[in-house]
């Protein structure tokens, strides 16, 4: 994505900054039936620590509504938290992935109570390889409810010396795209579980999936797990 269409760039040495009840609503350029203008709205990939968003509402982002990334090191931040925010129209479309929540490379935060309407993916956590140095909410993500077309929660390469999260009282519904391409092949997963290794371990819990009551001509699935060829548990 092109970081100069970013709403917020978090820039280092501000630690425990606090996004908190502001509007972050973009509409500048067009993909398919999508209005945008920023590729994020809230960014860190500083490796920054204490950030907080909670109460925010974040609409027609391209690439991701929130993007937290720990640093080119890998070190692991702690200490954060997205919480209670509405994400809107962050769909898949030619300028990037349509991501509500990304968070990457060992940033632990607690996302719970967020709404994400019209997205591709909810959330995606990806690349977590070392323990999370804080408290253990910060491997929860609890009571989101996420409306999307690509898929829900999406729980990407995991290693034994990461910290377990565990993923809960989350509501995952099937949305049908509103004309922009789809992955491919074309497939819906409520919850997808990929490249767990080692002796990493999951946990997923108490979480609901609603899915489509009328065929739509490609799969849509509850969890979709592969590629884990971890020697922990993957809890379903």
């Amino acid at each position: 994505y092109n970081p100069a269409l970013t709403g917020i760039v978090y820039s280092p040495g501000y630690l425990g900054y606090d996004w908190t009840g502001s509007t972050f609503l973009n509409t500048f350029f067009t993909s398919g039936t999508n209005y945008f203008n920023a590729a994020a709205g809230i960014v860190d990939q500083n490796g920054d620590s204490s950030i907080r968003i909670e109460n925010n509402i974040i609409k027609n982002d391209a690439f991701a509504g929130v993007d937290l990334e720990s640093d080119v090191t890998g070190a692991p931040t702690t200490n954060s938290f997205i919480v209670c925010n509405r994400f809107e129209n962050m769909d898949f479309n030619t300028e990037g992935w349509g991501q509500g929540i990304a968070l990457n490379n060992n940033n632990y935060a607690q996302i719970s109570g967020n709404r994400m309407l019209n997205v591709a993916i909810g959330m995606q956590l990806e690349s977590f390889y070392t323990t999370n140095p804080g408290d253990e909410k910060g491997q929860t993500i609890s009571s989101n409810y996420i409306s999307s077309s690509v898929a829900g929660i999406w729980l990407n390469s995991f290693s034994s010396s990461g910290s377990t999260f565990i993923v809960s009282e989350n509501t995952s519904v099937f949305m049908q795209t509103n004309g922009t391409p789809l992955w491919f092949p074309a497939e819906w997963n409520a919850f997808w579980i990929t490249a767990t290794e080692g002796a990493a371990n999951l946990v997923t819990t108490n979480n609901t999936v609603i899915g489509t009551t009328a065929s739509v001509g490609y799969n849509t699935v509850g969890y979709n797990i592969y590629g884990t060829s971890t020697t922990g548990t993957v809890w379903v």
